[in-house]
């Protein structure tokens, strides 16, 4: 991510994929990618019958002046 720090937005969405959604706030853009993932572990685990373990990870892109500022990343599973 560091590396995309002083792009443009085109090219951030080019390497990161379509945002989850996209705030617009007078000279900033913020860019949202939520990641939601599910682990189905079937039979026992750790003597507890089936479970499902839950994962995300949001990641959120600031632009200012058309060039992308910052980011930040938070979630279990980034």
């Amino acid at each position: 991510m560091h590396a995309l720090i002083g792009h443009d937005a085109a090219a951030v969405v080019q390497r990161l994929g379509r945002p989850s959604r996209a705030i617009d706030v007078g000279d900033h853009l913020f860019l949202a990618y939520d990641n939601r993932q599910g682990l189905f572990a079937p039979g026992f685990v750790n003597g507890l019958s089936s479970t499902t373990f839950f994962f995300h990870c949001d990641t959120t892109v600031e632009f200012a002046r058309g060039v992308m500022q910052s980011f930040s990343i938070s979630g279990n599973g980034c």
